[in-house]
């Protein structure tokens, strides 16, 4: 017969251990399953499969053995891991009757550190040739939160200058931030953001948008911590791009400040189609042109006169590269 309690512990005051914040289940049995002859003589049994999502945190036996000293008042626990088939050759035994001197019976013995972790199955053994009779044999276990789940880590450059890098989640009830780290050679990383988790049990999907344009040309590697809300790290597989040398060099724009006319001086590795916005500083493109360019120096002119004096930026865009530079309008 089983009979199961359950309860939130904020703080254990019952069990010889603490968990905080942790879903506790107190599973209890009052009948054996069967006689075991593994010991001599035969000692009955009882066998638990942890849960899914639990470990186990302590074990209670409300025994008795009339007419035994203390220190034969004792039972075997013992436990498999990664299976629900028992398998005494396997089985693991933190303590016995042989370990232990002092009463087993009728107090919780703790089991954390030995970290027994579903999904394991336990089987407990008690000396009922010898006297020993069965009243509860109880099991704490506590929930274990899921391990976040960091998935298609991804990172893509946009214009020769921005790298996107998209990363998503699952299970991260527990987690607090994602930082990301950046590196030019691949091996040492240094913090460029840090990402608010979202905290949820469901798929969650982030990116960042890192400016490069102050970057060497080569590959940019990404990589992105997991921070938790004990502080323990998981770190990511590492992804990169590939910035390319500008096909567009040596730009200079003179005058700047301007009274309306400016020149717009630049180099390029080959002839190509090159596109000159004007944007105002509320994001509007007020100008637009398209030119063919040849291979080397080229010289556009833009005229700004017929516009408010302010400040402007200049973008050029031509085959991976995008250039921004900002200039003042007076009169």
């Amino acid at each position: 017969m089983k009979k199961t309690i359950m309860m939130v512990l904020l703080v254990s005051s019952v069990l010889s251990f603490t968990k905080i914040n942790a879903q506790v289940d107190t599973v209890c049995f009052n009948t054996r399953d069967t006689i075991d002859n593994t010991w001599s003589g035969g000692w009955s049994y009882k066998e638990y499969i942890v849960p899914s999502g639990y470990i186990i945190d302590s074990v209670y036996g409300n025994f008795d053995r009339a007419g035994y000293a203390a220190q034969y008042e004792d039972f075997i626990f013992t436990y498999c891991a990664g299976t629900t088939v028992f398998d005494i050759t396997t089985a693991v035994t933190p303590f016995n009757y042989s370990t232990i001197n002092t009463s087993l019976y009728d107090r919780w013995i703790d089991l954390t550190s030995f970290n027994y972790a579903s999904v394991g199955v336990v089987r407990v053994f008690l000396p009922v040739n010898a006297g020993a009779t069965w009243n509860d044999l109880c099991f704490a276990i506590s929930s274990v939160p899921l391990p976040i789940e960091l998935n298609n880590i991804a990172a893509k450059l946009s214009n020769n200058t921005f790298s996107h890098i998209k990363w998503q989640t699952s299970h991260e009830e527990t987690t607090k931030e994602f930082i990301l780290e950046r590196s030019i050679d691949g091996y040492k990383f240094t913090d460029i953001a840090t990402v608010k988790s979202k905290n949820s049990a469901q798929m969650s999907e982030y990116e960042y948008v890192d400016n490069i344009s102050n970057l060497e040309p080569g590959e940019i590697y990404y990589r992105i911590k997991e921070v938790n809300f004990s502080a323990k790290v998981n770190i990511s597989r590492i992804v990169f791009v590939t910035k390319l040398a500008s096909f567009i060099s040596n730009v200079t724009i003179k005058p700047n400040p301007s009274a309306g006319v400016y020149k717009v001086s630049l180099n390029l590795q080959d002839d190509s189609e090159i596109k000159v916005n004007v944007v105002n500083i509320f994001g509007q493109h007020i100008i637009t042109n398209a030119s063919n360019l040849v291979k080397g120096n080229n010289a556009i002119q833009l005229d700004l006169s017929a516009f408010q004096k302010g400040i402007y930026f200049i973008q050029i865009v031509g085959k991976e590269s995008f250039i921004t530079e900002k200039v003042i309008l007076v009169k």
